[in-house]
């Protein structure tokens, strides 16, 4: 680990220029590009540039109470504060500012309240996972810290009182119940605790006219509910040391790279284990390095969607077909007209998942490099899933993070309970449960939290159920049968040009394909899941 710990000048004022950079080029002000003019005003490349005449990023921390620029300069400035602090501290207060600063990015564009709502629940999921002895300094401190986020969210003048009250509570009520047999339903309930509000929301939404939302102080926490669930599996599985700081704990869920947008991908990183594992896994001016450059990536691809999602449409125009470039407009043209032109069909298709590709991946390359650049070596959340050669390694290479989930949330649990004597069939079930009612859950999950709990949005999840049944059973035949063949001797994307032009084909299969299957996960009041069927047919030249 020491050796890993080995100072640079040239690493940090490389990265400190670098973080520069990018603020310049996502915040700059339009007399910046003084001489560049023509990019921004050409058809194609012009694209790429937001409004105000900066390249494109959707890296704001949250909603829209500070304008988007000044998210992107806050969060690239603490990052840089954090980096620093990381690179140079001693070992053992590298990780305590990340915390500090995430917090304070959070109170400043959100408010202090927010802030104070969102440490005020992890250090009741702390206290409840870890159970600090009560009569310990450091649950007074813990405490008295509750009682200070209680008053920035409440405000109280009754300080000392909450503080006895705290402390009282903890010591005589909760401790005793967290050391008994009640201790693990404890545990379990706090960690699956945004569950149980949807529901109870739901529950109240059913029976009142009045449509209950959740305040943003309340979401704050409940959109790291993936990570809370991968904490607890480590717990449960002896991966976290039960006497760990709360600090340690902390720093797993709040660094400033979890600032960039803070209500997505939250996952990246997974739990305790990976970070614990990947910190300063290898020469940190290495890690760093490979940081700056997921981040350029991540400008790269937040200036470039725009302009492929531009582009495909007007070649396919050029070749004499219709473009269409929403499902919208291709349902609504393939009801007027009875069918439509299977190059029409596949742009539509490619280009809807394109415009998201290219959203979700900036975004998680730039949360995965701000994680690097703190000394962590985590794997890209998106690993060139376009070279992927069959839908597991699909699976794989796209949203890695979320499939590594899936794996732990759902596919051991069942891996290990049913068919223990037929391989086959335990492989089959264990990964049609994480790819198929796995992905379904978190969707339905996510969607409660985004869009409300309503049984209008659980009924816009159930017509995905087909979608999940498909893909759960696509990746799951395709594990067996990469089960039953058996480890191949040659590397993928190796050898002659005949076996590159295999994979080059078995890549474009694989990447038709789930185009094929996400257009199922789209049905809507005005269109069904047999008109997106429909329209899926029409790019194989089926006309029903």
């Amino acid at each position: 680990m020491l050796a890993h710990d080995r100072h640079s000048a040239a690493t940090v004022l490389l990265v400190l220029l670098c973080l520069g950079a990018v603020a310049f080029l996502w915040t700059g002000e339009p007399g910046d590009w003084a001489g560049l003019e023509w990019i921004r005003e050409h058809p194609v490349l012009g694209q790429g540039f937001d409004d105000q005449g900066n390249l494109r990023s959707d890296a704001a921390i949250l909603g829209q109470a500070v304008p988007q620029h000044q998210q992107i300069r806050l969060l690239l400035g603490l990052s840089a504060v954090g980096f620093l602090a990381v690179y140079f501290l001693p070992r053992a207060w590298k990780k305590q500012p990340l915390v500090v600063l995430a917090l304070a990015g959070l109170g400043l564009v959100g408010g202090p309240s927010l802030a104070a709502a969102l440490l005020l629940f992890h250090l009741a999921c702390y206290t409840t996972f870890h159970a600090p002895d009560p009569d310990a300094p450091l649950t007074r401190w813990l405490a008295a810290t509750a009682c200070l986020c209680s008053a920035a969210i409440f405000p109280s003048a009754w300080l000392v009182v909450l503080w006895c009250v705290a402390w009282a509570a903890y010591r005589f009520a909760y401790y005793p119940l967290l050391k008994s047999r009640l201790g693990e339903w404890a545990e379990r309930f706090a960690a699956h605790s945004p569950l149980v509000a949807l529901a109870l929301a739901l529950i109240h939404n059913t029976r009142s006219e009045a449509v209950f939302q959740f305040p943003v102080t309340v979401l704050i926490f409940f959109w790291m509910w993936e990570r809370l669930l991968m904490y607890h599996a480590d717990l449960r599985d002896g991966k976290v040391p039960r006497e760990l700081g709360p600090w340690q704990y902390l720093v797993t869920f709040l660094t400033p790279a979890y600032l960039a947008q803070v209500d997505i991908l939250d996952l990246i990183g997974k739990g305790y284990a990976c970070l614990d594992r990947s910190w300063l896994a290898r020469d940190k001016n290495r890690i760093a390095l490979g940081g700056l450059g997921l981040i350029g990536w991540s400008v790269v691809l937040a200036w470039l969607g725009p302009i492929v999602v531009e582009v495909v449409p007007r070649l396919v125009r050029e070749a004499g077909v219709p473009a269409y470039t929403s499902y919208e407009e291709a349902l609504h043209r393939l009801r007027l007209l009875g069918s439509i032109h299977p190059l029409s069909a596949w742009c539509c298709m490619l280009v809807a998942f394109l415009e998201l590709y290219f959203f979700w991946a900036s975004i998680a390359h730039l949360k995965v490099g701000l994680w690097r650049l703190f000394g962590y070596d985590l794997e890209p959340n998106f690993q060139w899933p376009f070279l992927a050669r069959n839908l597991v390694e699909w699976w794989r290479r796209y949203m890695f993070y979320y499939r590594e989930f899936y794996l732990q949330i759902f596919f051991y649990p069942v891996f290990f309970r049913v068919f223990p004597r037929r391989r086959l069939a335990r492989a089959f079930a264990a990964t049609f449960a994480a790819a198929g009612f796995g992905m379904w859950l978190l969707h339905l999950v996510e969607s409660g939290l985004y869009r409300g709990a309503t049984w209008e949005v659980v009924a816009a999840e159930l017509r995905t159920i087909p979608f999940a049944l498909l893909f759960g059973l696509s990746i799951a035949l395709t594990h067996l049968y990469l089960l039953v063949r058996g480890r191949q001797s040659r590397p993928a994307w190796s050898g002659g040009m005949g076996a590159m032009l295999g994979d080059a084909l078995a890549a474009a299969f694989t990447v038709g394909c789930y185009l094929l299957l996400r257009t199922l996960h789209l049905p809507t009041r005005d269109y069904s899941l047999w008109d997106l069927a429909r329209l899926a047919l029409s790019g194989l030249g089926i006309h029903l």
